[in-house]
C-alpha cells in the first residue's frame, strides 16, 4: 500500500528460507500519481513451514532499498490471504479469506521495521472485513498477516 509515491520505478517481494538466501517472487511497476495506491503479489509457490519476506523498493533513478524482514508461519493449516487493502488517513481496511475458522495477526510495518499497528483477528470461515487503526498513515508500509502465536 502507497499513500503517497513519486520518482519510484517498481517494487519487488522476495522471499527466502534462511534469511540469507532471496529469490523474487513478484514485481509491480509505480503508477506514480497522486492518491492512495495498492499493490498485490501473491505468492504462487510459497513453501510449508517458516519463510521470510521483504520488498525491495527500486526509484526512478535505479537507486534500490529493502524493507525489513518479515517473518511468516506459511504452514497449510494457517494459510489466509487478504483480497482488499486501503489505507486512507488513519484507518486501513481489509478484506481477509481463509478456508478455515481461527484466530489470526495483522501487523502493519513501515518501511524501516516499524511496528505501526497490531490487530487480532477472529476470524470466520470465508471473507471477512476488519479494520486497523493507525496513529498516522504512512507513505509506504508493508501489512503482514499470519496465524496467531
Amino acid at each position: 500500500m502507497v499513500q503517497e509515491e513519486s520518482a519510484m520505478h517498481s517494487y519487488t517481494v522476495q522471499r527466502s528460507l534462511d534469511g540469507v538466501n532471496w529469490s523474487e517472487i513478484g514485481k509491480v511497476y509505480a503508477l506514480n500519481s497522486q492518491g492512495h495506491h495498492s499493490y498485490y503479489v501473491y505468492d504462487h509457490h510459497r513453501p510449508a513451514g517458516i519463510s521470510y519476506y521483504r520488498l525491495q523498493l527500486t526509484d526512478s533513478k535505479g537507486q534500490s532499498t529493502l524493507s525489513s524482514v518479515v517473518q511468516v508461519d506459511n504452514s497449510p493449516a494457517k494459510t489466509v490471504s487478504v483480497k482488499g487493502a486501503t489505507l486512507v488517513k488513519t484507518n486501513l481496511s481489509l478484506q481477509v479469506y481463509s478456508p478455515n475458522a481461527d484466530v489470526y495477526s495483522v501487523r502493519l510495518y513501515s518501511m524501516q521495521g516499524q511496528l505501526l499497528a497490531q490487530k487480532t483477528i477472529y476470524h470466520r470461515r470465508g471473507q471477512q472485513s476488519t479494520e486497523c487503526r493507525v496513529a498516522f498513515a504512512p507513505t509506504r508500509c508493508l501489512v503482514c498477516i499470519d496465524h496467531h502465536q
